[in-house]
């Protein structure tokens, strides 16, 4: 009788050295049989809480991205200012001026010829910031129009360009006082008969009309 009863033996009844290739051949084409055991998933109040907690953590990470890429946006706004007001208190950061167009207004505009040069113009205008709080000054948008209200020419002015002498570099537009700007722009031709300047925020496309006179 053979030593080990259940080896494979080769053709002169030695054991087959090639037995464990054999082994591995049938796993393999036994594969697609399932175990006879396979562990249930991890349950119960821990898991759902690990699970909760992972999805709260998300939503906070999303929420504070969202709050920091229109921090500009949405530190001007009433609802929100006051969390972004705690916020920079204890990180120091500086809050974005409060801004509203709606409480913007020329007054007084003036286009003459200039003075000491040819084909120019000086602009005159008042401009006036109605809210109860300072707010950034505002780009300005001079058109000229002809007789049928076409447009012959247009010019935007960012607050670099019009702030002179004690305000030239302001940041901030102060409450109840007239600011007087002036203007110096080529002459758009004899077809411009009719002007008119808006008040644009400089962080909104919201404008404010103010008419010539």
């Amino acid at each position: 009788a053979p030593e080990r009863a259940g080896r494979a033996t080769g053709r002169d009844g030695a054991d087959d050295p090639f037995e464990f290739l054999n082994s591995t051949a049938a796993r393999r084409r036994g594969g697609a049989e399932q175990p006879d055991y396979l562990a249930p998933p991890p349950s119960g109040p821990a898991v759902v809480a690990k699970w909760g907690l992972l999805s709260l953590l998300a939503l906070l990470v999303l929420a504070g991205q969202y709050a920091v890429f229109h921090f500009q946006e949405l530190a001007r706004t009433p609802q929100w200012r006051p969390y972004y007001a705690q916020a920079c208190e204890a990180l120091g950061c500086t809050l974005p001026l409060r801004s509203d167009p709606e409480a913007l207004r020329g007054a007084n505009l003036v286009v003459r010829s200039h003075p000491d040069y040819r084909n120019a113009l000086m602009v005159d205008a008042l401009l006036f910031n109605e809210a109860a709080w300072p707010q950034p000054f505002p780009v300005l948008e001079l058109t000229f129009q002809d007789l049928d209200g076409d447009t012959v020419a247009t010019r935007r002015f960012q607050p670099a360009e019009y702030l002179r002498g004690e305000l030239a570099g302001a940041r901030a537009m102060p409450v109840a006082t007239p600011v007087h700007i002036g203007l110096e722009i080529v002459d758009p031709g004899a077809r411009a008969v009719n002007y008119n300047l808006r008040l644009l925020a400089a962080d909104r496309p919201d404008p404010r009309l103010g008419a010539a006179p």
